[in-house]
C-alpha cells in the first residue's frame, strides 16, 4: 500500500487565491493537523482536531472555510453571518479575526469581531452590514442577540475554538443559549415517550431526554413527532406530557389505524423544512426483529417501515441522528445490530444527500 505524503498546500485542495495569500504570508508546507483538516473542512464535514499550541490549527479550519466562501461568492447576509467562530476569550477573538483577515486578503470577505470588553454600539453598526465570518465570545453573542442584532439563520458553519476550555470554564450554558436560538425538530421513533421527569434518581437519562430538550428549549415542539409509542405499562398518562407541550404523538394504535403513508404525510407536516434531529430506540421496532433491546416491547413497527420514514425525510436537513438502545449482548443471531447499521446508514444517506443537493445549489 502506498502511502501519500502531503507536502504542499495546493495538494490539499486550496485554490490559486488562497494559495498566494499564504505563500505572501510565509507558509509553504502544512502541518499534520493540517494536512488531516484541510481536506475535510473543504468536503464540508464536521471534524473534532487536537493538536499542540503552535501546530496551525487555526489556519487548519480559516483557510479552508475561506476557500469555501471564495468560491461560493454569495454576499453576507443583513445582521447575520455565513461563518461563525466562537472562542473563550477576547485575545483569541483577536487573534482569529486577525488570521481571516491575513488568509482572506483581497477575498472581499467581511470578518467581524464581536467581544466583551468594547462598546456594543460599534459593533451593532458593524453588523448591520452583515458578515462572511463572525468570531465571537459567546457572552458578547448572546447580548447581541438578544438585541436582536444579529442573526444565525445564515450560518453555514460552525467553529468552536478551543471548545474544551469554553467548557471548562462554564460556557456550556451560553452555548446552549446560542443554540436556542435555532431550536429543531424531532423524528423520534420510540416504545415509550421518554418524557418522565426522573428515572433511578436522575434526571438525564435515556427516559427523560425528551422532557429535558423541550424544558431548555432545544427543540420547537410543534416540529416534533413521536411513532410506535406503545408498551405493556402503556397508558394515556405516559405522552400527556408531550401532548400537552405540543408534540405529535402517533401510538401504534394510530399507526395501524392510519397506515404507512399517512404517518409519513404527517410526518413531513409536522416538521416541515427546517432542521431536524432523529432519534431511533429500537424499541420502537418489534422485537421479532430486534431481540437484542433492553427493553422489548411487542406490537411495534417493522424495519421496512422505518426504512421507509427515514427515506422519507429526503430533502429535510438532519442535523444529528442517534440510534440507542442496542444491546449484543441479548441477541447472539446478531440481526439486531444488523438492522441498527442499515438503518443508520438509511439516515445518513438522507443526510448526505441533503448536503450534496446544497452544494450543488
Amino acid at each position: 500500500m502506498t502511502k501519500v505524503i502531503m507536502s504542499d498546500f495546493q495538494s490539499l485542495g486550496l485554490s490559486g487565491r488562497i494559495l498566494t495569500t499564504l505563500t505572501k504570508a510565509g507558509y509553504t508546507a502544512p502541518t499534520p493537523i493540517q494536512v488531516k483538516a484541510i481536506p475535510l473542512v473543504i468536503e464540508g464535514r464536521d471534524i473534532v482536531g487536537l493538536a499542540q499550541t503552535g501546530t496551525g490549527k487555526t489556519l487548519a479550519f480559516a483557510a479552508p472555510i475561506l476557500d469555501r466562501l471564495s468560491r461560493n461568492a454569495a454576499p453576507a447576509p443583513v445582521r447575520g453571518t455565513r461563518v461563525l467562530v466562537l472562542a473563550p476569550t477576547r485575545e483569541l477573538a483577536g487573534q482569529i479575526a486577525t488570521s481571516f483577515g491575513t488568509y482572506g486578503a483581497g477575498l472581499n470577505l467581511r470578518v467581524v469581531m464581536v467581544c466583551g470588553g468594547a462598546k456594543i454600539g460599534g459593533q451593532i453598526r458593524q453588523l448591520e452590514r452583515g458578515a462572511h465570518v463572525l468570531v465571537a465570545t459567546p457572552g458578547r453573542l448572546i447580548d447581541l442577540m438578544e438585541q436582536r442584532a444579529v442573526s444565525l439563520d445564515k450560518v453555514e458553519t460552525l467553529i468552536l475554538d478551543e471548545a474544551d476550555q469554553m467548557l471548562d470554564l462554564g460556557f456550556i450554558h451560553a452555548l446552549r443559549a446560542i443554540a436556542k436560538k435555532r431550536p429543531v425538530g424531532i423524528v423520534h421513533f420510540d416504545a415509550h415517550a421518554d418524557t418522565l421527569d426522573e428515572l433511578c434518581g436522575t434526571k438525564v437519562n435515556h427516559a427523560t431526554f425528551m422532557r429535558r430538550v423541550y424544558e431548555e428549549k432545544l427543540v420547537d415542539p410543534k416540529r416534533v413527532v413521536q411513532i410506535g409509542l406503545r408498551g405493556s405499562r402503556f397508558s394515556a398518562d405516559d405522552i400527556q406530557f408531550g401532548l400537552d407541550v405540543g408534540y405529535r404523538c402517533i401510538t401504534m394504535d394510530e399507526y395501524e389505524e392510519m397506515g404507512r403513508a399517512k404517518v409519513i404525510e404527517t410526518v413531513r407536516k409536522v416538521i416541515g423544512d427546517g432542521p431536524i434531529y432523529v432519534s431511533l430506540d429500537v424499541d420502537g421496532l418489534d422485537p421479532v426483529h430486534v431481540p437484542g433491546t433492553g427493553v422489548p416491547e411487542i406490537g411495534g413497527i417493522t424495519p421496512r417501515d422505518a426504512q421507509v420514514i427515514i427515506r422519507a425525510l429526503r430533502g429535510n436537513e438532519i442535523v444529528g441522528a442517534d440510534i440507542s438502545e442496542v444491546a449484543p449482548a441479548l441477541d447472539p443471531t446478531g440481526i439486531t445490530c444488523v438492522t441498527a447499521a442499515n438503518l443508520m446508514f438509511e439516515i445518513l444517506c438522507v443526510m448526505a444527500d441533503w448536503k450534496a443537493t446544497k452544494r450543488a445549489r
